[in-house]
């Protein structure tokens, strides 16, 4: 419960953030990336103020979900049907915009987990924690 709360005072500071930042037209990228810093900072700072002292696997996925808000959906699928229909130019251009916010998002996610010494768990103890 305290992850699914955390994740969304997270996310909705970062959407308030970007929607500010949208409209002082600040660069895309770097406004994905900060806001990325942000949600999953703020998400962060809420679960050890809880006194948690360890990330489990319950807190990364809070973590992502904090910056769910980023990710380019509309651009993606709007390549994925230019590519369908065979229009290839205007398909790659929407891939790559949607693949370039989607790294500027990931590069302000990686920023926060090296600062708060967020390690990858192993694939065998994910896989456990999972199916349990």
């Amino acid at each position: 419960m305290l992850a699914t709360a955390a994740a969304a005072a997270g996310g909705g500071l970062g959407q308030a953030a970007r929607t500010l930042l949208s409209r002082k037209s600040f660069n895309q990228f770097a406004m994905t990336a900060l806001c990325a810093v942000l949600a999953s900072g703020i998400y962060c700072l809420i679960v050890l103020g809880f006194g948690v002292r360890a990330f489990a696997l319950a807190h990364a996925v809070g973590f992502i979900s904090s910056v769910l808000f980023l990710v380019p959906g509309f651009p993606l699928v709007a390549a994925l049907l230019d590519l369908v229909q065979h229009q290839t130019t205007a398909g790659i251009a929407r891939l790559f915009y949607g693949v370039l916010l989607t790294l500027a998002a990931a590069f302000g996610v990686s920023i926060v987990a090296a600062l708060a010494n967020l390690a990858p768990a192993p694939a065998e103890a994910a896989a456990r924690a999972s199916s349990r």
